[in-house]
Order: C-alpha cells, then structure tokens, then sequence
C-alpha cells in the first residue's frame, strides 16, 4: 500500500517535518511494515498536485497544512506564497484519481467542507470539523498509521487516532487554521474572556467530540449496495486487443516456468506446493486470477472456477475476514486499483499464497480464461478492468497471435 504525503506550510508555522517524521517511524516499526510505500512531498505547490498522483498512485493521499473551511486548503502558488484551493478544484482532482486512490486524510483545520464532497468519489475520507491543534494533528497520524500497520481497517484505524488524540492532547500547540478565520477569532475572544483558571479546568476533560477528526465513508460502502459498473462499449484498437492477449499469456507463461505448476496435478499432490515457489509470484498468480475472473464473469466457466475459489477463501478464513472482504469489495468496483493493491495485500497477510489448494484453484482460474483467449471469440465486457497495468473494457475480439517473449 502506497502512502503519499502533500505537505505544505508557505507560514512556515506548523512542524510537518515532525508529522512526516513520526509517520514513518509507526509505519516502519509496524508488524507490517513490508506492506507499506510512504512517499512524501514537501512544499507541494498547486501546480504539483496532478503530477504527483500520476507519479506515485498512491493508495492513500495525506495532507498536512492549513485549511479554512469554505475558502479550501493552502498550497504553495509558483511565487511561494500561499494559494487557496478550492473545495469543488479537490473534489474533481479526487474523481480523476478515484481508480487509485481509496483514502484522504486532510490534516488541517476545517477540512470537513473538503472531506463531504471528496467522499462522493473515494471510499474513505478524513477531515476535521474544527481548529485542531498541531500536535492533535500529529498524535491523529500516529495513532492512525500504527493502526493500519497492525492491519487494522480504515475504520478501526480512524478510531486508534482518535484514541491518541485523547491520549496525548495539549493546550500549547498551534492550530492547522486561518488565523483570521472569523470562527477562530471569536473562539479566542472567548477563551480571553474566561481567564487562566477556568482554561485549566476545561483542558483537564477528555477532548470534546467536535475537536475530533470526522471520518467520512462513501455511500456505496456503506449501503453495501454495487455500483454502476456499465460503461458505454466503445471500440478497441488492434494494438490495445494485442496488449490484452499479451498480458494474459505472459501471467501464464511465467507460472510454467515452474514444473509445480502443471494443470494434470492434483492439488494434493507433494509437487503443487507454494513455498517451492517465489511467495511473491504466487501473490502476483492468485491476484492476478481474482482480478482477471472478476473481469470475465460472463463466461461459465471462468465464473465457476471464481465461485470455486471464493468458497475455499469462505471456508478457510471465512466471510468475516479481512481477504474475503476485499474480494467482495472488489467485485464493486473492479476498475479500483486500490482495491486491487488490497486483495494482494491481503492475499499475502492472510499466507493464502501458501495453501496449495487456492493456488490449484487460481491456476483453473487462468487456464479457463486462457481457454478463450487462445481462440477466435468475443468476451462481452461492460466493467472497467486492468490488468498487469492494462485497462480492458467494452467487448473484445480475441485471435491466435504469435507469442512475442517481452521478458
């Protein structure tokens, strides 16, 4: 999973060197560290925004800096000066990601304006519905990041940052806000007004819920209902339909690199057992076959074999487990490349890339897809799919082509 942080602070007022800083280190002393990419972006200007999520696809977006509400978030303009963006500006950024991107979390004060329009296009937002206090902000990233290297989910995640807010609050930081917000400075006229004694008593109860983040969950998660996958048929090209045939052959040319791979074998058999194969090529096979199955359930056969493999993954873990979860939630939205760096993720957490009878299952999987690429026919396709990077939609034609070896 690949983290991204946007910072920016043109006030120069704020220690994201310390978030950032922080940030890695509960990663990286995290039982599942491995699973983790953190890349970060310092003084990131407006003009940054579009090529850093080309460049890095990142699976979650953090932004930490100022925000304000109505008027957006700060950046950094060309001139190095601040420069407001704008809520519906984020909004549509976020929709053009939405195929990589699966969480935003805004660091920054007032950032719940942003956090309500983003979700309508990604399935987990974070914001914050009040000034929220620089070292609030850092223990939230803390307590969230060390979460999700535990494994846990975005929801559970949200609540361990919750819980190190409460755990670690102080009065004597700088809040993520406009300081000539209005909202801001009527607050501060009141804390004046109150005196030193009654500060003290209110700073030594639990941090009230408004001064919590606000998680913000997209509506399909949350009814649990599909969305439209139908996408308008569109022609495709001789070379996209090439690329396609190629990148399915090339997954099956590589599991027969291997004499434990061969479809005659049972699956019982001492031969067929993945820790004789490179964990990280059995990974790439079994998610490789989810990917590729979901995208071509109009077959009878390749839907049988995917029907097979999820029972075993119900069986096995069952329909609770995190796994089959991201199977299901994948189903939703297979043109989601978050969600697909998250079946693999957990394909490889929960050692299903260790059991043979799952590799057995994944191989039938490919086999049967093969069984309709190598041949004159037509896959009606109305999802959004990629594979090994190559996005499939619409209704493809497959013919024999020569096999040309790009390894």
């Amino acid at each position: 999973m690949k983290v991204l942080i946007l910072a920016s602070n043109p006030r120069k007022d704020l220690n994201l060197d310390r978030e950032i800083r922080d940030l890695r280190d509960v990663i990286e002393s995290s039982r599942h560290r491995q699973a983790f990419e953190v890349e970060d972006a310092l003084a990131v200007r407006v003009s940054d925004l579009q090529q850093l999520l080309f460049k890095h696809e990142p699976q979650i977006v953090h932004f930490c800096g100022h925000g304000s509400g109505q008027q957006g978030l700060i950046f950094q303009g060309d001139d190095e000066r601040e420069q407001w963006v704008q809520t519906e500006a984020l909004s549509e950024l976020f929709r053009l990601f939405s195929s990589n991107v699966g969480c935003v979390l805004l660091n920054a004060c007032y950032s719940d304006t942003q956090a309500n329009a983003i979700v309508d296009h990604v399935d987990y937002v974070i914001g914050m519905n009040q000034a929220i206090q620089d070292n609030a902000a850092i223990a939230f990233s803390k307590g969230f990041y060390r979460a999700l290297g535990y494994n846990r989910s975005i929801e559970q995640a949200f609540e361990f940052g919750c819980n190190a807010i409460q755990l670690e609050i102080s009065d004597s930081a700088q809040a993520r806000s406009n300081p000539n917000d209005p909202v801001r400075k009527n607050l501060e006229r009141k804390v004046e007004a109150v005196g030193e004694e009654a500060i003290d008593a209110i700073t030594q109860l639990p941090i009230p819920e408004h001064l919590k983040p606000t998680l913000k969950i997209n509506s399909t998660l949350l009814s649990g209902s599909k969305e439209d996958l139908t996408i308008a048929e569109q022609p495709l090209s001789e070379e996209v339909r090439t690329e396609i045939r190629l990148a399915i052959e090339k997954s099956l040319r590589s599991e027969r690199k291997s004499p434990t791979l061969e479809v005659s074998q049972s699956a019982q058999s001492p031969d067929l057992q993945p820790s004789a194969i490179n964990s990280s090529t059995v990974n790439s096979i079994i998610t490789t076959a989810i990917v590729s199955a979901i995208a071509n359930l109009s077959e009878d056969r390749t839907k049988d074999c995917y029907n097979a493999l999820k029972a075993e993954v119900s069986q096995k873990f069952g329909e609770g487990s995190d796994i089959f979860d991201a199977i299901i939630r994948l189903e939703k939205r297979p043109d989601s490349e978050a969600r697909k760096a998250s079946v693999k993720e957990e394909v490889e957490i929960s050692k299903a890339n260790e059991d043979p009878e799952i590799l057995q299952l994944a191989q039938d999987i490919l086999e049967s897809i093969k069984g309709h690429v190598g041949q004159t026919g037509t896959i009606n396709q109305t999802q959004t799919n990629s594979l090994n990077n190559v996005t499939v939609s619409g209704n493809f034609e497959f013919k024999p082509t020569q096999e040309i070896n790009r390894d």
